[in-house]
C-alpha cells in the first residue's frame, strides 16, 4: 500500500453496506466472531470467537458487513437447561467473491452438562471454539468441554472444590484439572493479536470461569483478548463479568445459579492505503455511531459532499460536517462542493435533537417496604419526538388514568417512539420489576390520530375482597397489570400488582403498535420480574402477550389467579396473583413466586430497541431519553477524550468517566473533570457517582504544581508545594513560614532565583497558574528610613492638602524591600489611625481604613529584621473632609406643597425661591436645577448665578397663564453632584421636591348674551378647585333665570346662550370665565277633533320657543277630520272657543280644539199617497231642535186617519210623531203615516117565525168622514 493508511471499524452488531472507496485497488481485513455466553452456576466460560486476518484483498465496490452479537449468558441453576451460555454470532465480510465468515464462541457450559446434551451428545452450546466446562459433583457429571474448529477447546470443569475450566480463544489447554499451573487453572484462553490498526491487539480471549474453593491461586481470569471475569464464589459474587465488546472474547461463568456474562460482540476492521497523486476524503462519526466509506480522487480535483446518513448519534440531529471536529474548522453541507488537495478528514457535526422529558422515577419497580404506600412502583411514560422543516419537536404523555392521543403535526411523516412500561408493585418482602423499555421509528401520516397509553405503576394501595373468596387485594393498574394475591387482611401488601405496559396504537387499531412491558409484581418469596425479560414459571403468574392474557398464579389454598383478558389484567384469589391483562401487562405477585413482566413489542417498528426492566426494581436501560455528559480534552496535547455518555433523564445516575483514551498536557498532570474550562467550576473524580439534571460538558481538569524553594533561606519547616486547580485564579500561594535568613527580610517569591523573573506575594490568593513551577524566596536587606508622599491621595492638588478621600494611599519612597512600613495618622483632636504594609519593593502604598472627618499629621516608620527606624518628617495640616453637602429648597413666599390662586383677574403667579447648601459651595449653575416635566406651565429665571463659593442662591419661577393640572405642579428638584465643596466631596439631592400646586379659581356668569348688560336673572359667582389637578363640581341652575329655557350647564363659549355644557366635575387648565347655557323649552301642540271622526295631519305639533309661530289658517292641519253636518273652522286654545290667531305662538304645552260651523238643511214632507194638501218644507240647523208639522188640514186621505212622520213611505224607517221636536244634520224627506178609520157598530135584528124559522138582519155601519194629515 502506498499513501496515507485508513482504518475503517465495523463495531455495532448487525448487517450494513459498505461503498468500496473509488480508486482503492487492495485491502486488509479483520474479521472477528462474537464470543459465546458463559455458563451459569459455577458454569464454564465462553469461548472466543474466531479471528481471521488477510491482506491484499480485492473488494468490489460494496461490501456486506455483519457483526456478531455476543452469546447471552447461562441462567439458572443445576439442572436447568438454560444454564448453558449460548453461542455467539458470527462476524463476516461479503464482497464480489469474498466471503470470510468468522463464526462466534461456543458458550460455556452449566452444571450438570452431562445430562443437557444435544441428542447426538453433543454439547448444547457449539461454536467456532469450545466453550469451557462446568463444576461437577461427580465424575457421572462432568462433560467434556465444548471442542471448535482446528482443535479450539475449552478447559475441562473440575471435581476438586469448584471451578469449571476456561474457554479457549486461541488454541489452548484443558483448564480446571488441577495438574496446569494454579494460576491458569480456570482463565479463559489467550486470544489472537493482530496489527491492523497500528497498534498490537487481542481477539477473541476466552472467558474465565467461575470457581469455589480449589486450588489457591485460582482467579477465573478472562484470556487476553477480551475474555470476560468468572464470578468468584468465595466472595459472593453474582454473576459472570461479559465478554469485552468489539473484541469477540468470552462471557465468565456464573456462580450458584446467577447468570454468566455475555460474549463480547464481534468486530470487521478494514484498512487501506491510498496510491499516490491522489486524496483520501475521510468521514467521523464524530462521536456517533455507523461507518462511511472514504472517497479517493486525483489531487486537484473536486468531489461533491455527501449526506451524513449512515452515522447516527442517539439525541441528536445530523448538522453538516467540519474539517475540525469540535467545529472550529470549514464547514460544509450535503451537496457543497470540496476541492482535495490533501486528504481530508470531515466529521460529522450533531446538534442536540428534542426529546422527551419523562419525571424521575418512570418504570421502577416498587421498593420492599412494609407500609403499603411506600411500594408504589413508577408509572409509565410515553415520548414522541420528529422533525418538521428541519426543526425537532418532543412531546411527553405521563400517566393519567386514561387514554390520550397525539395528532401528527403537518409535515411530519417520521416519528421516534420512546415508551417505558410502568413497574410493577413492591411488596413487605421482596421488591417489583422494573418496566420495559422500547424505541424506535415509525412512519406516520400528517393529522394522523395515534393513541397513547402510558401504564400505572403497581402497588402502594389495597381495595376490597374479590367477592366469595376470602383475602384484602391491591387493584388493576391502568395498562394491563395484573391484581396481585393475598392470603388474609394482615397480608396486604405482601404481593402487589404488575405495573400497565406503555404503549402507541394505530387509530382505530385492536392490538399495539408499540409496546414497553409492565413489571411483575413483588411475590411473597421472590421479586417481581423485570418487564419486557424472563416471566416468571411455575407457580408464578406471567406477564401478557399481543394476543393474550397472561396466566393467573396458582394457589396452594385452591384459589389460583384468573387469566388476563384483553387490556385488563387477571383478578387475584387469595394468594394467587392474577394474570397481566393482554397486550404486556405485568403479572401480579403470588405466594412463592414474583409476577412476570410483561413482553415488548417493536416489530413494527424501524431500528427497533427493546431493554428489560431489573428483576428487583431497577427500570430498563433507555436510550434517547436521556441527558448527555460530553467531555472535553480541554487543550490536553495527547490522547482522546471518552465518548458520550448518556444518561436517563428520569433520574438514573451515572460513572463518571476515567482518563480512558490517556488524555495528557505538557508540563500538567490530569485531576479529573470540571464544569468549567479553567477549572474554576466544580470537580468530579472519576469514577464518582453522577446524576446529571440537563446536558453538560465536563473538561478536562489539568492540575499543576507549584513548587517552593527557599532559596538561601533555612528554618524548622520548608513550605509545602501548591496544587493548581486548572488555570483560574484562584489558587493560595503559601507564606514563607518559619524560613529565614540572616540580615535578610523575605519580600514575596520570584519565578528566578536572581529575582529577574515575575515577583509574587507569599499569600496571593489569584495566582492563575500556567504549568508546573517553581517559586523562588526572595530576601531583602534593610537601609535608610522611608519618605511620605505629599503627593498622595491627600487633596485635590499637591500642595492644598484638603482631601474627600477618607480612605487615603499613602505613598512611601525609600523603603527596604521586605520591610515592614507602618504609617501613623493623628488629628488635630488626638484620635491616631495605623496603616501597616509588607513591602516587596523600595517603594510601597497603603490604604488606610475609613477615617472620620478632620486635620491630620501623617509619618512613617519602617522594622526590617526586627530594627525600626525613625518616623519621617510629617506630612502635616492634611485635611480629611469626606461629608458630602446637603441641599433644601425654600420660599419666604410660599411654603413647599403650598396652593398658589390663579384667578381670571390675575392668573400670573411668581415667586423667589431659594437653594441653600449646608456649606459654601461651588460650580452651582441655574441649569443644574431640575425641572420636572410636569412643569411646563412654569418658567424659571434663566439669569446666571453667582460663580462666587456660598451656601444660598436665588431664582425666580413664574406662571405667567395661571395654567393648571398637572402642568400647573411645579416641581423643582437639586441633583447630586451638581455643586462641589472645597474638598471636591459633590453634594447629595434634595431630600425631597419643593411643590406649587397652581389652584385655578372660575368666574360663573348668566350673560348668555355677549351684548346683555346688565346681566338678567343672576349675578356672577366664583368657585376655585380645593387642590391642584383637582375637579370642580359645577353648580345647578341656582336663581338663574331665562324667558322660555331650561338651564342646560356651564360653558366656556356663549353662543347664545347654547354653548358646548361642560362635564363635571370640571378640570379647569387656566381661570377663565364660564357662561350659562340654556336650551329652548319645546312645547307640545296636541289637536283635539272636538266631536268630529278622523284624524288632522299631525296629532301633535312640537313648538321650540323662539321660532317662527304656527300658521294656524282654517284649514291648518285638517287631515281627514269632518263631522256630519258641519263644516270645519280651525282651531280653538278652548271647545267652543274663538280661532285662534293665523300666526300661533303657544306659551307652553297646550291641547287645540277643532272649531265647527253648523249647516242648514231642509225638511220636506211627502204626503204619501195622500188626495189632496200641501205642506211647505221646515229649514232646519245641524245640531238645533225643531218642532215638526202637527197640522191636520194640510193631506186628507179618504178613510185614513194622519198618524205621524217616518222617514220610509212604508213606514218601515224612523218614526216621528206630529209636532215632536227634532235634530236633523242633512236635507231629509219624512213621509205622512196614514191609519185607516174603523167603521161604526152594526145593527141587527131578529124576528120568529113560528117554533122553528128565525130571520136576522144585519144591517153594517156607516163610515163618514175624512182625515187630514199636516
Amino acid at each position: 500500500m502506498t499513501g496515507a493508511e485508513t482504518v475503517v471499524k465495523f463495531q455495532a452488531t448487525g448487517t450494513c453496506a459498505w461503498s468500496i472507496p473509488a480508486n482503492i485497488s487492495t485491502f486488509q481485513i479483520l474479521v472477528v466472531g462474537a464470543g459465546g455466553g458463559g455458563g451459569s452456576s459455577l458454569g464454564g466460560g465462553g469461548g472466543g470467537g474466531r479471528v481471521i486476518s488477510q491482506t491484499n484483498v480485492t473488494l468490489s465496490e460494496t461490501a456486506t458487513i455483519t457483526v456478531g452479537v455476543g452469546g447471552v449468558g447461562g441462567s439458572g441453576s443445576y439442572t436447568a437447561n438454560t444454564n448453558h451460555g449460548k453461542t455467539g454470532g458470527k462476524s463476516a465480510l461479503v464482497s464480489g467473491s469474498v466471503n470470510v465468515v468468522s463464526l462466534g464462541g461456543s458458550g460455556g457450559n452449566g452444571r450438570m452438562s452431562a445430562t443437557n446434551l444435544n441428542p447426538d451428545g453433543s454439547a448444547i452450546s457449539t461454536g467456532y471454539t469450545g466453550g469451557g466446562g462446568a463444576y461437577a459433583n461427580s465424575p457421572a457429571e462432568i462433560a467434556i468441554a465444548g471442542t471448535g474448529g482446528s482443535g479450539f477447546i475449552g478447559g475441562n470443569g473440575s471435581g476438586n472444590g469448584g471451578g469449571g475450566g476456561g474457554g479457549a480463544g486461541g488454541p489452548g489447554v484443558a483448564r480446571g484439572n488441577g495438574t496446569t499451573p494454579a494460576s491458569a487453572a480456570s482463565s479463559g484462553g489467550i486470544g489472537v493479536s493482530n496489527s491492523i490498526t497500528g497498534t498490537s491487539t487481542y481477539y477473541g480471549g476466552g472467558g474465565g470461569a467461575s470457581w469455589y474453593g480449589g486450588p489457591g491461586g485460582w482467579s477465573g481470569a478472562g484470556g487476553l483478548g477480551g475474555g470476560g471475569q468468572g464470578a468468584n464464589g468465595n466472595s459472593g459474587s453474582a454473576a459472570g463479568t461479559d465478554g469485552t465488546a468489539n473484541t469477540g472474547g468470552g462471557g465468565g461463568g456464573g456462580y450458584d445459579g446467577l447468570t454468566g456474562g455475555d460474549g463480547g460482540s464481534g468486530i470487521v476492521i478494514i484498512r487501506y492505503g491510498v496510491p499516490a497523486g491522489y486524496s483520501l476524503l475521510s468521514f467521523d462519526a464524530n462521536g456517533g455511531t455507523g461507518s462511511k466509506s472514504s472517497s479517493a480522487a486525483a489531487d486537484g480535483s473536486s468531489l461533491t459532499v455527501p449526506t451524513g446518513t449512515e452515522f447516527s448519534l442517539s439525541g441528536y440531529d445530523f448538522n453538516g460536517w467540519n474539517t475540525a471536529a469540535n467545529g472550529t474548522g470549514t464547514s460544509y453541507s450535503p451537496g457543497a462542493s470540496i476541492t482535495l488537495n490533501s486528504s481530508t478528514t470531515l466529521y460529522a457535526q450533531w446538534g442536540r435533537a428534542a426529546g422527551p422529558s419523562c419525571p424521575a422515577g418512570v418504570g421502577k419497580g416498587g421498593i420492599q417496604s412494609a407500609t403499603l404506600s411506600a411500594t408504589k412502583a413508577g408509572d409509565g411514560c410515553v415520548g414522541i419526538s420528529y422533525s418538521a422543516s428541519g426543526v425537532s419537536s418532543a412531546v411527553t404523555f405521563n400517566y393519567t388514568g386514561a387514554d390520550q392521543s397525539w395528532t401528527v403535526p403537518a409535515g411530519v411523516t417520521s416519528a421516534t417512539f420512546f415508551l417505558i412500561g410502568a413497574g410493577g408493585g413492591g411488596g413487605a418482602n421482596t421488591a417489583g420489576g422494573g418496566g420495559g423499555y422500547a424505541t424506535g421509528k415509525y412512519a406516520v401520516t400528517p393529522g394522523q390520530v395515534l393513541k397513547v397509553i402510558v401504564g400505572q405503576g403497581g402497588g402502594g394501595a389495597g381495595t376490597a375482597a374479590v367477592a366469595g373468596y376470602p383475602g384484602v387485594y391491591t387493584p388493576l393498574t391502568y395498562g394491563g397489570g395484573g391484581r396481585a394475591g393475598s392470603f388474609y387482611p394482615g397480608w396486604l401488601g405482601t404481593f402487589a400488582s404488575g405495573g400497565g405496559r406503555s404503549a402507541i396504537r394505530l387509530p382505530n387499531a385492536t392490538t399495539d403498535l408499540a409496546t414497553a412491558a409492565g413489571g411483575g409484581g413483588a411475590g411473597y418469596g421472590q421479586c417481581g420480574f423485570g418487564g419486557g425479560g424472563t416471566t416468571a414459571s411455575g407457580a408464578g403468574s406471567s406477564g401478557a402477550t399481543q394476543s393474550a392474557g397472561g396466566i393467573g398464579a396458582s394457589s396452594g389454598n385452591g384459589y389460583p389467579g384468573t387469566n388476563g383478558v384483553a387490556n385488563l389484567g387477571g383478578d387475584s384469589k387469595d394468594e394467587g396473583g392474577g394474570g397481566g391483562g393482554g397486550f404486556y401487562g405485568g403479572g401480579g405477585g403470588g405466594d412463592n413466586t414474583g409476577g412476570g413482566g410483561g413482553s415488548s413489542y417493536i416489530a413494527l417498528l424501524t431500528n427497533g430497541v427493546t431493554t428489560s426492566g431489573g428483576n428487583c426494581g431497577a427500570a430498563a436501560a433507555m436510550t434517547g431519553i436521556n441527558y448527555v455528559i460530553t467531555y472535553d480534552s480541554n487543550t490536553a496535547t495527547s490522547g482522546s477524550v471518552p465518548p458520550k455518555t448518556f444518561v436517563a433523564s428520569a433520574g438514573s445516575s451515572t460513572t463518571i468517566a476515567t482518563n480512558s483514551g490517556s488524555l495528557s498536557r505538557t508540563n500538567y498532570t490530569f485531576g479529573g473533570w470540571n464544569t468549567a474550562r479553567d477549572g474554576s467550576g466544580t470537580t468530579y473524580a472519576v469514577s464518582a457517582t453522577y446524576t446529571p439534571t440537563s446536558d453538560i460538558t465536563l473538561y478536562a481538569q489539568w492540575n499543576s504544581t507549584i513548587t517552593y524553594n527557599v532559596n538561601g533561606g533555612s528554618g524548622a519547616s520548608s513550605p509545602t508545594t501548591t496544587t493548581a486547580k486548572g488555570s483560574a485564579a484562584t489558587t493560595t500561594l503559601a507564606s514563607v513560614g518559619t524560613i529565614t535568613k540572616s540580615g535578610s527580610n523575605f519580600s514575596g517569591w520570584n519565578t528566578r532565583a536572581d529575582g529577574t523573573g515575575t515577583n509574587y506575594a507569599a499569600g496571593l490568593t489569584t495566582f492563575a497558574s500556567a504549568g508546573d513551577i517553581t517559586l523562588y524566596a526572595q530576601w531583602t536587606v534593610p537601609t535608610g528610613a522611608p519618605t511620605l508622599d505629599s503627593g498622595s491621595d491627600l487633596g485635590t492638588s499637591s500642595t492644598d492638602k484638603i482631601t474627600k478621600d477618607n480612605t487615603p494611599t499613602i505613598n512611601v519612597g525609600t523603603v527596604v524591600s521586605g520591610s515592614r512600613v507602618v504609617i501613623t495618622a493623628t488629628s488635630s483632636t488626638g484620635v491616631t489611625y495605623t496603616c501597616t504594609v509588607e513591602s516587596a519593593t523600595v517603594t510601597s502604598s497603603c490604604t488606610f481604613p475609613t477615617m472620620a472627618d478632620g486635620t491630620y499629621s501623617f509619618t512613617v516608620t519602617q522594622t526590617y529584621n526586627g530594627a525600626t527606624s525613625s518616623a519621617s518628617t510629617a506630612l502635616a495640616g492634611v485635611q480629611i473632609d469626606a461629608t458630602a453637602p446637603t441641599v433644601t429648597l425654600a420660599s419666604s413666599q410660599i411654603v413647599s406643597g403650598g396652593n398658589a390662586l390663579a384667578t381670571q383677574a390675575a392668573p400670573g403667579l411668581s415667586y423667589t425661591i431659594t437653594s441653600t447648601f449646608s456649606e459654601a459651595v461651588s460650580g452651582f449653575a441655574i441649569g443644574d436645577i431640575a425641572f420636572d416635566s410636569a412643569s411646563t406651565a412654569w418658567a424659571m429665571t434663566t439669569t446666571a448665578l453667582t460663580n462666587a463659593t456660598q451656601s444660598a442662591f436665588t431664582f425666580v419661577v413664574n406662571n405667567s397663564t395661571g395654567t393648571g393640572n398637572t402642568p400647573g405642579k411645579l416641581l423643582l428638584r437639586i441633583p447630586s453632584g451638581v455643586a462641589t465643596d472645597v474638598a471636591g466631596n459633590s453634594n447629595v439631592a434634595t431630600s425631597y421636591d419643593f411643590i406649587i400646586n397652581t389652584i385655578i379659581q372660575l368666574t360663573l356668569t348668566n350673560q348668555y348674551e355677549l351684548g346683555l348688560n346688565p346681566v338678567v336673572g343672576g349675578n356672577n359667582a366664583l368657585i376655585a378647585q380645593a387642590s391642584n389637578g383637582a375637579g370642580i363640581t359645577l353648580p345647578g341652575q341656582g336663581t338663574l333665570t331665562r324667558a322660555g329655557h331650561t338651564f342646560a350647564g356651564w360653558s366656556t363659549v356663549t353662543t347664545n346662550g347654547s354653548g358646548a355644557v361642560l362635564a363635571s366635575p370640571y378640570v379647569p387648565t387656566v381661570p377663565i370665565k364660564l357662561y350659562s347655557s340654556w336650551t329652548p323649552n319645546v312645547y307640545v301642540v296636541s289637536f283635539d277633533a272636538n266631536g268630529g271622526t278622523g284624524a288632522p295631519d299631525s296629532a301633535t305639533v312640537n313648538y321650540t320657543y323662539g321660532t317662527a309661530g304656527l300658521a294656524a289658517t282654517s284649514t291648518y292641519n285638517k287631515g281627514t277630520l269632518a263631522k256630519t253636518g258641519y263644516t270645519f273652522a280651525g282651531w280653538s286654545a278652548t271647545v267652543g272657543g274663538a280661532a285662534v290667531a293665523t300666526t300661533y305662538v303657544p306659551t307652553g304645552s297646550i291641547t287645540l280644539y277643532a272649531r265647527w260651523t253648523a249647516g242648514t238643511f231642509a225638511v220636506t214632507y211627502d204626503s204619501n199617497t195622500a188626495t189632496s194638501g200641501t205642506l211647505a218644507n221646515l229649514s232646519i240647523t245641524a245640531g238645533t231642535a225643531a218642532t215638526l208639522s202637527a197640522s191636520t188640514t194640510a193631506f186628507s186621505k179618504p178613510g185614513y186617519t194622519f198618524n205621524g212622520w217616518n222617514t220610509l213611505a212604508d213606514g218601515s224607517g224612523t218614526s216621528y210623531a206630529a209636532s215632536a221636536s227634532v235634530t236633523f244634520y242633512a236635507n231629509t224627506t219624512l213621509y205622512a203615516k196614514w191609519k185607516i178609520v174603523a167603521p161604526a157598530a152594526p145593527t141587527v135584528s131578529a124576528v120568529s117565525a113560528g117554533n122553528t124559522t128565525v130571520a136576522v138582519t144585519v144591517v153594517a155601519a156607516a163610515v163618514s168622514g175624512t182625515t187630514s194629515g199636516a
